[in-house]
């Protein structure tokens, strides 16, 4: 008994959500936007680092498979999205990148 108690609090704990510890400032990187052909299709950005981030108000012009960018952003925190992929992110600033 005492060892499924132990494995289910595990697998409670393996299940939190990523929380950044510094939501309200502003972070700088350059990364890849992805389309991802799962959860009904959607844009994402891979980071230099490869993190994955999930932009929510990524613009028209820059929804292009492959695109390099340079983009400042703000964490979401607690932002539920149906695609579950990548850290949920609001983008203040982006530009292309070579």
């Amino acid at each position: 008994m005492k060892k499924y108690l132990f494995v289910l609090l595990f697998l409670f704990s393996c299940s939190g959500i990523y929380e950044p510890t510094k939501n309200d400032y502003q972070y700088m990187e350059n990364g890849v936007v992805v389309y991802n052909n799962f959860s009904g299709g959607f844009y994402g950005i891979i980071s230099n680092d490869s993190i994955c981030y999930f932009p929510l108000n990524l613009s028209s012009q820059y929804k292009k498979n492959g695109t390099k960018i340079m983009f400042d952003y703000q964490y979401k925190k607690y932002q539920n999205t149906t695609v579950m992929w990548g850290i949920p992110i609001t983008i203040t600033k982006i530009n292309y990148r070579n």
